[in-house]
């Protein structure tokens, strides 16, 4: 019995941080409306600042106060900057905003503090303390002690104080807190500051105790959320009740079950539980101005074009040199995955933040195929792809029952789940070190990746065209029609005949099935299975190269495709200023924030409409000057034409 409460009490380090951290999760999203899934992040690189300060001879009680302060700043300057800009902006574009900070908050630590984890500086006593007759550090205490005052206090301010009334007020009618002389902006702006404050004291005090970690710093958003969850994104009290919970709950697993990943799989459990059984739960909050999708117009690449786009990459392949060669390979293949995203995110307006894991489920089944039961080349691929239909199905059963936001939250809850319990445990994966594939040949003709890079850049530029030319139907095609009408709206839908689980169904299963596809062309390309690009950080890489490019649109997967680290622009780039490797992740999560605050629907559609715009204005009839005088005399037949403006009505300006 000792044990278990001594097992129970090591937990609270962990619990505390997830509690402070929803905590501000909840402050965040009651205050803006917004689900931010770089909390984790913001913790991570606050965490990160503070250890810095420490090191260069700043007090530990003055780099706090530092270290907090920059963070409010920082969640201030970050609503203002960005999330006010993005008021009538889709909701997803308001999620994947999110997860460009993330993106650019990892890339920054990477770049500025490095990848090695490390110690970091103590905040809280140290000492042991006994309580009958169980031996524990006190920092455990002083944690839930400073856990229960926040939550308190917070629960006070909420209720008590006008900023927190006019917070809630903001949070059930924006319009009618607005009328009665409430800023929403200075609410939101009030809040962010907040949530990020909490989201920086929880970096620093959970740091010590797992150190200092910028992936395993990031996720600790995954048990904030399920800690928010079951608060029901209201009560702070509840909220961090979750938190500490869910803490001791993984440190008693951990001691009891040694199967790989499932203390971390655990806050999935949680997200199921709550989201999943229960319903929604995460509230809907009103707005001030109505919000639309993403526009999903028709796809501009003609067939024209798009042989001339097979041609290029053809020629690319035959008289490129080896690196690039791989490189383009290397875009191929992420085109096909990005696909993925396209079809469910774009077509049906599912928010699945797990492409890459359905990638990596594809590649592990073909590695089975191929090495275990030595079907040959191309079968395993076909196999792959027909096994992820089922699979992504399952996978996509949530959708069923929850959208939006809830389902972001499932999915990279899920993407988390599968990478500890699948993907990282050695004996079916060979863990880091990877499932092997054999060398791909046909009939005996080698398609060897490293011996005939040609060969295998060909038939990956067959496989990517026809999955293009697929997307491309589904889309024009009656199911396409179907999947946008429940992007749109699925209540009308219905009303229309449309069966909304079907279609929801569908586009699971084939984007799965696509994703599945590219992972087989990954283990083929590389020999093995790797599974460190499969997680979920993965998976959001590739979501904000595609928003970036278009998340409705086929091009924008092309522009993923070519912009995916180790692709043909990427080389191009690094060749041109030397090693980008490094800015990488700072850059796209940057170029990110830039194109939503820009364009919403992304930058290729938004390159498309402004071409339009001056094709059409350079097709215009040129007119003459008024000042031309005409003389009285001139025959009818050589009067001057009309001003267009005269004749026709107005031309169209640029949107």
């Amino acid at each position: 019995m000792s044990t278990v409460v001594l097992f129970a009490i090591l937990g609270l380090g962990s619990g505390a941080a997830y509690a402070i951290l929803a905590c501000g999760v909840v402050l965040v999203h009651r205050g803006s409306g917004t689900l931010s899934f770089a909390q984790g992040a913001v913790c991570m690189f606050a965490a990160f600042f503070f250890a810095r300060l420490v090191e260069q001879g700043v007090p530990k009680p003055v780099a706090l106060v530092v270290t907090l302060l920059a963070a409010g700043a920082f969640g201030a300057v970050w609503h203002a900057a960005v999330m006010r800009p993005l008021r009538s902006a889709p909701i997803l574009a308001k999620v994947i905003v999110t997860l460009g900070l993330l993106t650019a908050l990892e890339g920054a630590a990477s770049l500025w503090f490095g990848d090695q984890i490390r110690n970091a500086p103590k905040v809280l006593p140290t000492g042991d303390v006994g309580v009958f007759g169980i031996q524990f550090g006190q920092d455990r205490l002083w944690l839930l002690g400073i856990t229960i005052v926040i939550a308190i206090a917070l629960a006070a301010w909420y209720s008590a104080t006008l900023i927190g009334v006019s917070t809630r007020a903001a949070a059930e009618n924006p319009r009618g807190a607005a009328l009665l002389g409430f800023s929403p902006d200075l609410i939101a702006a009030t809040n962010w500051a907040i949530g990020c404050a909490l989201a920086g004291l929880a970096g620093i005090l959970i740091a010590p105790i797992v150190g200092l970690s910028i992936g395993g710093l990031t996720l600790l958003i995954l048990p904030a959320l399920a800690a928010a969850l079951l608060g029901g994104f209201r009560s702070f009290g509840l909220t961090a009740l979750a938190g500490i919970l869910i803490g001791s709950a993984q440190s008693e697993i951990g001691r009891y079950w040694k199967q790989t990943g499932v203390t971390d799989a655990l806050p999935f459990a949680v997200v199921i539980a709550a989201v999943v059984l229960t319903g929604r739960l995460i509230p809907e909050r009103g707005t001030i101005s109505t919000v639309r999708l993403p526009l999903a117009p028709r796809d501009g690449i003609r067939p024209r074009s798009a042989v001339a786009l097979v041609v290029v990459a053809v020629a690319g392949l035959a008289l490129l040199n080896g690196t690039y060669q791989s490189g383009l390979t290397t875009s191929l293949v992420t085109i096909s995955v990005a696909l993925s995203v396209v079809i469910v995110t774009g077509f049906v307006g599912q928010t699945s933040l797990m492409p890459m894991t359905f990638a990596g489920i594809g590649g592990l089944l073909t590695s089975k195929f191929a090495e275990d039961l030595n079907v040959p080349f191309p079968f395993p691929l076909v196999l792959a792809a027909v096994c992820m239909v089922p699979i992504g199905m399952v996978l996509g059963l949530p959708a069923l029952r929850v959208r939006g936001l809830n389902l972001a939250v499932v999915t990279i809850g899920a993407a988390v789940a599968v990478n500890a319990v699948l993907f990282l445990n050695r004996s079916w994966t060979g863990g880091q070190t990877g499932s092997l594939a054999p060398s791909p040949s046909i009939f005996g003709f080698s398609l060897d990746p490293s011996l005939h890079r040609f060969r295998f850049g060909l038939f990956c530029v067959l496989l990517t065209a026809l999955l293009v030319w697929g997307t491309g139907n589904l889309r024009r095609g009656p199911s396409g029609l179907r999947m946008l009408a429940v992007r749109s709206n699925e209540r009308a839908a219905t009303a229309s005949g449309i069966s909304v689980s079907s279609a929801k169904l569908q586009a699971f299963a084939v984007s799965a099935a696509v994703a599945g596809v590219s992972g087989s062309l990954l283990s083929y390309q590389i020999g093995a299975v790797s599974f460190d690009r499969f997680d979920v950080f993965g998976s959001i890489g590739l979501i904000v190269l595609v928003y970036i490019g278009g998340v409705s649109v086929v091009s924008g997967a092309i522009f993923a495709g070519l912009a995916a680290e180790g692709g043909v622009f990427y080389l191009l780039v690094q060749d041109a200023i030397g090693s980008v490797a490094r800015y990488y992740g700072l850059a796209s999560g940057l170029l990110l924030l830039l194109t939503i605050v820009a364009n919403p629907d992304g930058a290729v559609i938004a390159a498309r409409r402004q071409w339009a715009w001056w094709s059409a204005r350079g097709s215009r009839p040129h007119a003459v000057p008024a000042s031309v005088p005409t003389p009285a005399h001139r025959p009818a037949e050589t009067q001057p034409v009309r001003r267009p403006e005269e004749t026709t009505a107005p031309s169209s300006t640029p949107l």
